[in-house]
């Protein structure tokens, strides 16, 4: 897979970063919210994630591949053709899209995985950097979507830079707290007015809107909501709201959940 280059990736989140600020401070909404403490620990969040990416992602996905191939070389079906590229991308996105869909729902549903996935909804003053809070087990957990679709197609190598940017990019802009349905566009691709309502902290907004980029997948499995206007408050409630403040408290809070409880047993 094609990687933008870190000053390329970081021009790029800056660009997306300074669109949002504009956009939410013309449409009269308070841009306090990037002076505070809860935005600086998402900043934290994504510094953190290069970093885990090159020294838990990479490695884990190398030994991974090489279990697979030394032990269960059958489970590479290799289903993908090499022509055209376009059709490869296009299937690639929509498979992985659906793994991720589906990942996304397990997280909400059973309790082990939403103590992980907790941490990415305490946030609740959304923004483009909220995408990559994000605890690490969590990260392990979704790659796991994506290298059961690299079984089943085949390593894919074909996405340009450009394409992992614009996917970064739609990330940033759906935790951004605006009021883009991107129109007609809307109808086809997750926008911010969308994925607003799965930060919800409204009982009608439980769990709806899981899709990453796609809609459709809402739509077909009966879990999409759209109504008019942004949500009015965002992140977890009652005894749910137990996640810390800080980035290291966030990262240590699952594993001292499990603690706890294996204490009281």
């Amino acid at each position: 897979m094609a990687v933008i280059n870190p000053p390329e990736r970081l021009a790029g989140y800056g660009v997306v970063l300074a669109i949002v600020v504009i956009v939410v401070t013309r449409q009269g909404r308070n841009p306090g919210r990037y002076l505070r403490s809860p935005f600086r620990t998402d900043v934290l969040h994504a510094l953190w994630f290069p970093l885990y990416a090159f020294l838990i992602a990479v490695p884990l996905s190398l030994q991974l591949s090489h279990v697979v191939t030394d032990y269960a070389p059958f489970l590479r079906l290799h289903l993908l053709p090499a022509d055209p590229i376009w059709f490869n991308i296009l299937v690639w996105i929509v498979l992985s899209d659906l793994s991720q869909y589906w990942l996304h729902r397990s997280l909400h549903h059973w309790r082990w995985l939403w103590k992980l996935h907790k941490v990415h909804h305490s946030q609740k003053e959304l923004n483009p950097l909220t995408s990559w809070r994000v605890h690490w087990l969590e990260f392990v957990y979704l790659s796991l979507g994506a290298f059961s679709v690299s079984l089943v197609l085949g390593n894919f190598t074909g996405y340009h830079s450009i394409i992992i940017g614009i996917l970064a990019a739609s990330q940033m802009a759906q935790h951004s707290d605006i009021d883009w349905t991107y129109g007609p566009l809307g109808k086809i691709v997750v926008s911010p007015h969308f994925h607003n309502r799965h930060h919800s902290t409204a009982d009608k907004d439980r769990d709806v809107n899981f899709g990453t980029l796609l809609v459709v997948w809402d739509h077909l499995f009966g879990t999409a909501r759209e109504v008019p206007g942004l949500a009015s408050t965002h992140g977890l409630v009652g005894e749910e709201d137990d996640v810390p403040d800080s980035f290291l408290g966030q990262q240590l809070y699952p594993l001292s959940k499990v603690f706890a409880t294996a204490r009281k047993r």
